[in-house]
């Protein structure tokens, strides 16, 4: 028969199963099997790493990638203000600076003017109300010009708004050429 016990008895037992018993019990299992705990937390931390690695470099990959584009040619307002600045420059400044140069002590020379600059493009003549077009609108139409009236519409495009849905088409249809 089985001794009934009294409650304080097993409330004592408990106490020293949770406190004395389960720690002991906890402290020589891991004894045994820290060398498999080590081997699949090393198995789990190299997957993360490898995988987190692999996701860092392709953040690096897109980054550059964008930084490249952005920075590889202007922006289409600051390469029209950039094809604007010389025009300001008129042949008195120059001859003013050849003057103040020549008159610095070890007889430094000015930097030669820089080169006129490129008018801006004109409307395209090949797309009727070009500027009132939706993007959409202006590649359907894209299709049928010629080589000349495509690289006038990329250049006004790159001058102005410089859609990409537009500047992407024309660059496909230069290249299929």
């Amino acid at each position: 028969m089985s001794e009934e016990r009294p409650p304080l008895t097993r409330l004592r037992d408990g106490a020293l199963d949770v406190v004395f018993y389960a720690p002991v019990g906890v402290l020589t299992t891991i004894g045994e099997h820290m060398p498999e705990f080590a081997r699949e937390g090393r198995e789990v931390v190299s997957k993360r790493v490898q995988l987190y690695r692999m996701v860092g470099q392709m953040a690096v990959r897109h980054g550059q990638a964008r930084l490249s584009a952005r920075f590889a040619r202007p922006a289409p307002r600051e390469r029209l203000a950039l094809e604007r600045a010389p025009a300001a420059v008129d042949g008195a400044d120059v001859v003013d600076a050849v003057a103040a140069a020549a008159e610095q002590p070890g007889g430094a020379e000015p930097a030669p003017p820089p080169p006129p600059a490129e008018p801006p493009p004109a409307v395209p003549a090949a797309i009727a109300d070009y500027d009132s077009l939706a993007a959409s609108q202006v590649v359907a139409r894209l299709a049928g010009l010629t080589e000349g009236e495509l690289e006038s519409v990329r250049r006004y495009e790159e001058h102005h708004r410089g859609r990409r849905t537009i500047l992407g088409k024309i660059l496909q249809l230069q290249t299929a050429a």
